[in-house]
């Protein structure tokens, strides 16, 4: 039996708003880096791994419910 849709737009907006998440964490540790002039990309890897442990802790709140 197939899914509802509304199943299938809940998981689609957590998979868009974990994306948008490691965007912005990437996007600004490249700011950061560029500001500070780091040769290698510390903050960018940083911010990285901190919006994705962000994202997955809101997705798993999210699922929970």
């Amino acid at each position: 039996m197939p899914k509802p849709a509304n199943d299938y737009l809940r998981y689609s907006g957590m998979a868009f708003q974990l994306l948008t998440l490691i965007f912005i964490g990437v996007w600004l540790g490249g700011k950061l880096d560029a500001w500070q002039a780091n040769e290698k990309p510390i903050w960018t890897a940083v911010l990285s791994l901190v919006f994705v442990c962000l994202g997955m802790y809101q997705m798993y709140k999210s699922i929970s419910r």
